[in-house]
Order: structure tokens, then sequence, then C-alpha cells
């Protein structure tokens, strides 16, 4: 059994590439094809930012009903109200979510190549974050009393928070994939658990 281990220190998606799977990839030398086999997931070390403008395409209409909502409960008076919505709504935009180790399903891509999924062990990491930054929005405004001034969008906002959750819940969903794909890695590394057996009739080192 032997473990290589890939070491990146340069931002994955900083700039460009924050589209499709990241994928990290162990290239066998020729001589060693058919001979490294896959043993087991990948071990992803990383840190993770999503920016706060993927953050919004990712909850739909929220962020905009709530900017709306803040509003009128301000012309209200509510204060209170206003500084707990306006905390989940920070929380709700933080872009760090820190360092997170996960596992990745490891796939043999070709005789030379193993490449692990690092998409598919992120993003319930991710979404799972998210969901929970939602409901905490979600508390604030369950508890809002409905008055006439507010009520339409207090009830657009009741309505597009769970269907928000539910849609990140479902990691097929576009809206999930694209959340993912968008995220920026930090300092990564990822180990791949291999079994390597000795090649037959080699003539030179």
């Amino acid at each position: 059994a032997v473990t290589f281990t890939i070491n990146g220190t340069t931002a994955i998606g900083a700039t460009a590439g924050r589209t499709g799977v990241k994928y990290a990839f162990i290239n066998v030398p020729a001589q060693l094809a058919g001979n490294v086999q896959k043993n087991g997931n990948a071990t992803v070390d990383t840190t993770v930012t999503v920016l706060a403008s993927d953050i919004k395409a990712a909850t739909g209409t929220v962020l905009d009903l709530v900017t709306t909502l803040t509003g009128l409960l301000t012309t209200l008076g509510l204060g209170a109200t206003v500084t707990n919505l306006n905390n989940a709504v920070t929380a709700l935009n933080k872009e760090d979510f820190g360092r997170q180790v996960f596992t990745s399903p490891v796939e043999q891509y070709s005789s030379t190549l193993l490449r692990a999924d690092i998409n598919q062990g992120l993003l319930p990491i991710i979404t799972n974050a998210l969901i929970v930054r939602l409901q905490a929005v979600q508390t604030v405004v369950q508890g809002i009393a409905s008055v006439p001034f507010i009520s339409t969008v207090l009830n657009n906002l009741l309505n597009a928070l769970p269907n928000t959750i539910s849609t990140l819940g479902n990691g097929n969903s576009t809206v999930s994939k694209n959340l993912i794909a968008a995220s920026i890695l930090g300092s990564t590394s990822v180990s791949f658990p291999t079994l390597v057996s000795s090649p037959i009739g080699l003539t030179q080192d």
C-alpha cells in the first residue's frame, strides 16, 4: 500500500475556472500503467471560500426580499428586529467557510491516471453550512408579526426561504452544483491511498 499526496498552495479558482468539477489527479508513469490501483477514497484537506456574489446567486430572491423587509421594518421603527435580521444576513454572507477535511471518491480515469472528485465531497459541507445560515434567517423572519404594511414581502420571504433550503438540500440541483463549482480552494492537500504491484519484465530501473 502506498499513499500519494498532492500539495497545492495557489488558490484554485480564485480568478478563473469557477465552473465545472474540481478534480485532483495522480499521473502514474507509463511503465507502471495498470500496476497502481485505487485503495479507497482520497482525503482532502483544504480551506474554502465562497464569494458573497455566489452566495447571493445560490439563495435566489432571499437576500433581495430581506433587504426590502429590513427597509420596511426600519420605517416602522422596529430597530431590534432589524438588528437581529442584519446579524443573520451578515452570517449568511460570510465568505470564509474555513478549513475542511473530507473524503472524495477516486476514479481509475485511465491506466495511468487516478482522479478524485473534490466537488462530491465538498458539496454537502458547503450546502449544509448555507442551510444552517438560512435557517437562522428563517427563525428571525418567522418571529416577525405580520402587519398590512409588510405582509406581502414577509409572506414572499417565508415562502422563498424553505424553497431555497430545499433546493440546496438537493445535491443534484443546478443551484447546488453551481455553488460548489464557484467555491475557491486555498492551500490544499489531497492524499490518494493506492495498491502498487511490481511490473513484470523490466529491463532497466
